[in-house]
């Protein structure tokens, strides 16, 4: 039994197409991930999630609050861990 080569293209041509198919599928999968702002809280302390009492009061909310953070940074007597702690805090603001 000998391959044509008409099928042996066919094969190929068909795989390549698979492929590219594939890509397409997956960049516009990503497209549209990308746009959803979802984020998991897996800490154990829950650090990231509104409690039951906060999500009540925001949800009272008649009008959009802003929120502010004052922060100098480039103080120097600024503990590191204070910097990092306002930049997780800015982060979630931002969000």
């Amino acid at each position: 039994m000998t391959h044509h080569p008409s099928n042996t293209f066919k094969k190929a041509t068909g795989g390549a197409i698979g492929i590219v198919a594939l890509l397409v599928a997956l960049v516009a999968l990503n497209a549209l991930v990308s746009n959803l702002r979802l984020r998991v809280d897996l800490t154990e302390e829950r650090l990231y999630t509104l409690s039951k009492g906060s999500r009540t009061i925001v949800g009272r909310l008649d009008q959009d609050t802003t929120l502010k953070l004052f922060f100098n940074r480039s103080a120097p007597e600024v503990p590191v861990y204070l910097k990092h702690f306002a930049r997780q805090v800015e982060d979630l603001l931002h969000e």
